[in-house]
C-alpha cells in the first residue's frame, strides 16, 4: 500500500521535472492504473481474474513511470496506441468498480444491481480475462516500442 501511495504522490499533473505537458498522457495512465490497483484490493467477486487484471495494470503503471516512456504520449506514431491503452484501463476500472459495488451491496438484490436475471456482462469471467489479456498486450509491447524510439 505504501508503494502505491508513494507512486501516486510522485506523479503530478504537468509531467516530471521540466517535461511540461509532454508526459501528461502518461501521468493520466499512471494515476488511472494505480487507482485500479488500489480499488481492487477489496474486491471479492471473480477474485482470481481481477487479480490477474490488476497484475497487468500494475505493470503498465510501472512501465509508464519509466523515463524512457515519456515520449509515448507525445509521439504521433504511438499516441493512438497510448489512447487505446487508456480505453482498456478505463474498462478495467469499470470492471473493478462493478465488482466492488457487489461487495458493498451484497445485501441488495442481485437483480437490482445487475439487471433482471442477476447476471452482468462485466462480471463474467471471460470478459474480465479478455480485458486483462488486452492490457497484457501493452505490457509486452511497450518496452519494445520504447526501445525502438530510443534508437530511432
Amino acid at each position: 500500500m505504501l508503494r502505491d501511495d508513494a507512486a501516486m504522490s510522485s506523479v503530478r499533473p504537468g509531467g516530471r521535472g521540466g517535461e511540461g505537458a509532454s508526459s501528461t498522457g502518461n501521468d493520466e495512465i499512471v494515476r488511472l492504473a494505480l487507482s485500479i490497483v488500489q480499488e481492487a484490493k477489496a474486491v471479492r467477486h471473480n477474485r482470481a481474474e481481477i487479480q490477474l487484471l490488476v497484475q497487468f495494470v500494475q505493470q503498465i503503471a510501472d512501465l509508464m513511470q519509466q523515463p524512457q516512456s515519456s515520449e509515448l504520449s507525445r509521439d504521433p506514431d504511438t499516441r493512438a496506441m497510448v489512447s487505446s491503452l487508456k480505453e482498456y484501463l478505463l474498462e478495467a476500472s469499470r470492471i473493478v468498480s462493478h465488482n466492488e459495488q457487489h461487495r458493498k451491496n451484497k445485501k441488495m438484490a442481485q437483480a437490482f444491481l445487475c439487471g433482471v436475471d442477476g447476471g452482468y456482462y462485466w462480471q463474467q469471467t471471460d470478459y474480465i480475462l479478455k480485458v486483462a489479456y488486452r492490457v497484457e498486450y501493452y505490457v509486452q509491447v511497450l518496452p519494445v516500442i520504447t526501445m525502438r524510439q530510443m534508437f530511432a
